[in-house]
């Protein structure tokens, strides 16, 4: 992130290092379950870790459009579903 200095810019890389591990850490005590469980229950150990993944969130650029694979108005309802889908041969 270059147009940040100093202090936002450990920020950012420690918002974003929280976010890589809420993504890809399926298990263990920073995964998005425990983080899950543990707002769910109130509890305060790892509010800190979440107020970076949320950070992380609003950090990122905004998108326009629907996801890879959803359909748009603009696809016709005949092709919706089949860009993944195998064609029978």
């Amino acid at each position: 992130m270059p147009a940040l200095r100093g202090s936002e810019q450990e920020d950012a890389r420690d918002d974003l290092i929280a976010l890589h591990m809420y993504l890809h850490d399926t298990e263990g005590p920073l995964s998005y379950r425990e983080l899950a469980q543990s707002l769910r229950a109130g509890e305060a150990r790892l509010l800190p870790y979440g107020a970076c993944v949320a950070s992380a969130l609003r950090r990122l650029p905004r998108t326009a459009g629907s996801p890879s694979g959803a359909p748009t108005r603009r696809t016709p309802p005949s092709r919706r579903g089949t860009c993944c889908a195998r064609r029978p041969r």
